[in-house]
């Protein structure tokens, strides 16, 4: 009788055991993705982002002076990684959170890693008000709204990702490939309400350090 009742007691440790395993590693998996679903094993990171411009070419946000970020034109068949040699478009995305409240990112220049993105305010057609993408100069990580995004991830058919990005400061404005009253070339934010209605920015993982 004494048997059966360590067994049974045995059996009852393994369980909950067992059922505090499992919770343990459902909390840990959950915490690995941040509000906009990217996994931070692939985050942080250096990229060279593209979004497709007509069937033969890409376009890219890049920097080159200023308070704007420009978009260029580059043949999809162009190796990214050479073109981040040659243009300031290789971006850091860093973490920047505010604690207990939001889990978001900031862009960083690669090249020059005092310049941030940031979302400037100018006059549109009509003096209505225009969101762009600008920039922020610091040698610290930005702790303004401004230059603070929630990513949005998707999964392409090839395999890939592609990011819808909101701005912080303002939510529902997602960054789109179209210009501004500022300059033609440039980046600007539209509202489109959610994730799924956003234009949407491939991440190409740029090899640092590696020999071009």
């Amino acid at each position: 009788m004494e048997s059966r009742k360590n067994n049974n007691r045995n059996t009852g440790s393994r369980y909950i055991l067992f059922t505090v395993a499992a919770l343990t590693a459902l909390i840990m998996s959950s915490c690995k993705k941040d509000d906009g679903g990217i996994m931070f094993d692939s985050l942080p990171g250096t990229y060279v982002l593209t979004v497709d411009y007509d069937e033969s070419n890409f376009q890219y946000p890049y920097y080159s002076s200023g308070i704007v970020i420009y978009r260029g034109t580059v043949p999809k068949s162009y190796s990214l990684q050479v073109l981040s040699s040659e243009k300031d478009c290789a971006w850091d995305i860093v973490s920047n959170d505010l604690p207990g409240t939001f889990t978001g990112f900031s862009f960083q220049s690669h090249s020059n890693t005092d310049i941030w993105w940031s979302v400037g305010i100018t006059a549109g057609t009509g003096g209505s008000q225009e969101l762009y993408l600008g920039t922020e100069q610091t040698s610290s990580l930005p702790d303004n709204d401004d230059s603070r995004f929630t990513i949005h991830v998707f999964s392409t058919s090839g395999g890939g990702k592609e990011i819808a990005i909101e701005s912080y400061a303002h939510p529902g404005y997602y960054l789109e490939n179209l210009g501004h009253t500022l300059t033609g070339n440039g980046l600007r934010f539209a509202i489109k309400g959610k994730p799924e209605n956003a234009p949407r920015f491939k991440l190409n993982a740029i090899q640092v350090g590696s020999a071009i």
